[in-house]
């Protein structure tokens, strides 16, 4: 058997670490082309170094590799170009295709900045992992909540509706320092973003095209989980440019569905609800996907009343069912009454 450089048996440990969430001491042996004990040994040293965890005893030993980076600080004068200039230092960041590399520095640096700027916590932990072929990143902190905080600088009456405010973008409980598009993009260019505050857990699935709230068990503050495909074909560029209208951010899209109560879509305020600040945009897309149906009242103040009142706004609905597209229709009807 050749005898393989400690550098490239080191390597191989690291592309299963990436690949796998389990594997062995016969896996390292098998793709390095080194024996068992040479692929133990160099094992060992990196369980040793911290940059792996073992699992179980002798031959029934498993690893799995620890996150790549791993800090707890305090949030007064933290920032977030100091964070990512440690992340970015990591070879295995450094060796992320370029693109993949690009969202990862925005993302991380956005919702840090976030934390830093509105969670009033009194450390930020952070943590980024690449497992499995994902890159992937976790911002906690023990704050206010996000959501609670948009709760009270909007003035909403839950932290559900604050969910819903969230996702059209340019929502910020401090105007004067953000435009409120941080949230926004970065659940755009995931391909996986969880927030989790309170009792709520917002799920954003862009593999999926999915968006989906859930309750859980209480937890402290806020907590920000984003994950990518390390071969992602998305471009950060590209994701700016498809809510943009020259350099303005002037498109967005609203998932109907998050700003329903009791499942259904049937008064003018829950549309007031809905429409609020859409004329900041000059181009919304309303998303009925999982939405049986709407009122009469509320088609009315979205595509009549509001729409007569914002010309400058275009509403684009999509993914309408037989009922919702029949109702969006009538209500047009009424078009000469604008």
């Amino acid at each position: 058997m050749n005898v393989m450089p400690d550098g490239a048996v080191r390597q191989v440990i690291l592309e299963l670490s990436t690949e796998r969430e389990l594997f062995t001491s016969s896996d390292v042996a098998e793709r390095a082309k080194v024996s068992r004990q040479t692929a133990h040994r160099h094992l060992s040293l990196m369980v040793g170094r911290g940059e792996l965890d073992a699992i179980g005893e002798r031959r029934g030993r498993r690893y799995r590799a620890r996150p790549l980076f791993v800090a707890r600080r305090r949030r007064a004068g933290l920032r977030e170009d100091e964070v990512w200039a440690e992340v970015a230092q990591l070879p295995a960041v450094s060796a992320l295709p370029s693109n993949v590399h690009s969202i990862l520095r925005h993302s991380l640096t956005e919702i840090v900045n976030n934390a830093v700027d509105h969670s009033r916590s009194p450390e930020v932990a952070i943590e980024v992992a690449i497992r499995l072929g994902r890159v992937s990143f976790i911002v906690a902190d023990t704050g206010i909540g996000i959501f609670e905080d948009v709760r009270q600088g909007r003035q909403l009456r839950t932290e559900l509706e604050a969910t819903a405010e969230l996702q059209k973008g340019k929502v910020t409980t401090k105007p004067a320092a953000h435009a409120g598009e941080g949230i926004f993009f970065v659940s755009k260019m995931a391909d996986r973003l969880v927030i989790e505050s309170h009792a709520i857990r917002w799920v954003i699935d862009n593999e999926r095209e999915d968006q989906a709230l859930e309750t859980i068990p209480p937890i402290e503050g806020t907590r920000v989980s984003f994950e990518i495909a390390r071969s992602s074909a998305r471009i950060l560029r590209e994701v700016f440019e498809r809510y943009q209208v020259g350099r303005k951010f002037a498109k967005t899209k609203t998932a109907i569905h998050l700003f329903a109560e009791g499942g259904e879509f049937v008064s003018r305020s829950e549309a007031k609800r809905l429409v609020a600040g859409l004329e900041d945009f000059q181009e919304v897309e309303l998303d009925f996907s999982k939405v049986a149906g709407i009122g009469q009242g509320f088609a009315d103040e979205v595509f009549r009343v509001w729409q007569r009142e914002h010309p400058g706004t275009k509403l684009v609905p999509t993914n309408l069912s037989p009922a919702v597209a029949f109702m969006v229709e009538r209500v047009a009807d009424l078009a000469p009454d604008r």
